[in-house]
């Protein structure tokens, strides 16, 4: 009996009758069945047929991963001529995929200095108005992008004044708001506490594998998922004092991981947790400034992918039109760190709260908050700012505002947080709200109608003028 190594020698007319089986309807699988047992060494026989020219291969099978868990058998010729790698991820590709529309260079390297379409959709983000690239973990580029999107309205009161303390803030000015050392963790602190325990549970292996129910790390990597996302009774039983009579918060969490999931926490991890509050409480100085500037990248407030530069845009031209205010904070490199809505209002004649451009009210409705501002941590940097009274959590909703929650903060008088509970507003689109609120004065309004007037009288003039050129032409 033959050798595969003899029979494939002559390569032509294998491909010819392969050529004719398929034809036929025959498959590769069923021929190569047929080879096996035509040789005296099957388990030699390695023909695939290459995705990208259809040709057949004979020197072995070359992996192309495309979607997860695919395989694309390749020739040789295809594989070096249209693959290439990812300069981030290392998977090959057809090039086509790897050439990314405005993306064509990627700066850490790889094969022509190109990126994959997923690690391009990962790390890096396109400006809407302009189309520029930019890496989304580069925030001094996309601080430095201030591209301004001219598409729609504008505020009517791009210069104003925010109350900050005894002075009068100016936009655009980033001031220092120290909130001092509090008795209560901010849902950021249980953020990083949270996110702490999910890491300790995936990276130590002595703990066993998260993925596996009933594992000293699942139930671990269970707790710091719960308090991450602020939801669960993990959160409601330990509490978010720092200090209470059932202890510190470490051994309030000792004792709750003891007995709601029979897990003896290490030293290290409370020492751990201990030292996240410790700083999260000294460090709670916020860089801030206010802006109605907010035609803005989207980046610039917070959110890179925020609905309200896209599917939701009316959503920030009736926050314009109706007073609203941008509250953004920096960290200490100057990258955006988080944003907040700011919409100063005031009292109605039918004791309800409307929306309003003045800024010397009192009453401040803050939503719609990210990153160091979510949660009532943008609220309480408004009340430091304003030195508002109280703050509430009430029901919100609005006509043209797309909202992440029912529910933002009021910060106001006690008397007027004590009888309110809801904020409901039938806003405009573009709104009439700063002119109605600004008239003209009545000397400017009468300048303009003596203005109509005399033009009037222009106009009587020329019409005369042209009836005596008209009758000296005839």
């Amino acid at each position: 009996m033959t050798t595969w190594a003899t029979l494939s020698a002559d390569r032509a007319a294998l491909t010819a009758q392969f050529d004719a089986l398929r034809n036929r309807g025959g498959t590769l699988q069923s021929w190569i069945a047929n080879l096996r047992k035509a040789v005296a060494d099957p388990d030699n026989v390695n023909v695939a047929v290459c995705y990208r020219c259809r040709a057949l291969t004979f020197d072995g099978r070359t992996a192309l991963m495309g979607a997860p868990g695919s395989r694309r058998d390749l020739c040789v010729d295809c594989y070096d001529g249209h693959t290439g790698a990812c300069g981030a991820c290392g998977e090959r590709h057809f090039v086509d995929y790897l050439q990314t529309p405005g993306m064509q260079v990627w700066p850490d390297g790889g094969e022509g200095g190109r990126i994959c379409a997923t690690c391009f959709n990962l790390r890096f983000t396109t400006c809407r108005v302009c189309q520029a690239v930019y890496d989304l973990h580069d925030m001094v580029a996309l601080q430095a992008h201030r591209h301004r999107d001219q598409s729609c309205c504008e505020s009517p009161a791009m210069q104003f004044t925010f109350p900050y303390g005894e002075d009068a803030l100016a936009p655009d000015v980033r001031v220092d708001v120290d909130l001092g050392t509090k008795d209560r963790l901010t849902r950021t602190t249980l953020i990083e506490v949270g996110r702490y325990l999910k890491h300790y549970a995936t990276s130590h292996p002595e703990m066993g594998s998260a993925r596996v129910r009933g594992t000293r790390a699942q139930r671990l990597y269970n707790i710091g998922q719960v308090l991450y996302c602020g939801v669960g009774g993990a959160t409601e039983a330990i509490g978010r004092e720092v200090k209470t009579t059932q202890g510190t918060f470490p051994t309030r969490l000792k004792r709750y991981a003891y007995k709601e999931q029979s897990l003896k926490l290490e030293p290290e991890i409370l020492t751990e947790v201990g030292n996240i509050i410790a700083s999260t409480r000294t460090n709670s100085r916020f860089h801030v400034e206010v802006t109605r500037d907010l035609n803005l990248t989207a980046a610039e407030f917070g959110n890179p992918n925020s609905c309200w530069w896209s599917n939701y845009k009316s959503s920030r031209c009736a926050l314009k039109t109706n007073g609203g205010i941008g509250l953004r904070a920096f960290d200490d490199d100057g990258n955006v760190a988080g944003r907040v809505w700011v919409m100063p209002l005031k009292e109605a004649p039918d004791g309800g709260l409307t929306p309003t451009f003045a800024t010397d009210t009192g009453i401040f409705f803050v939503f719609n908050g990210y990153g160091v501002l979510a949660e009532k941590a943008g609220a309480r940097v408004v009340q430091s700012m304003t030195g508002s009274e109280s703050i509430k959590l009430i029901e919100f909703n609005a006509a043209r505002y797309y909202v992440n929650s029912s529910r933002g903060y009021l910060c106001a008088p006690e008397a007027v947080t004590a009888r309110t509970n809801g904020l409901h507003l039938p806003l405009e689109e573009h709104a009439k709200l700063f002119s109605r609120e600004h008239p003209p004065s009545a000397a400017a309004a009468r300048v303009t109608a003596d203005h109509i007037v005399v033009n009037a009288d222009a106009a009587h003039i020329d019409d005369r003028n042209f009836a005596v050129v008209a009758a000296q032409a005839h």
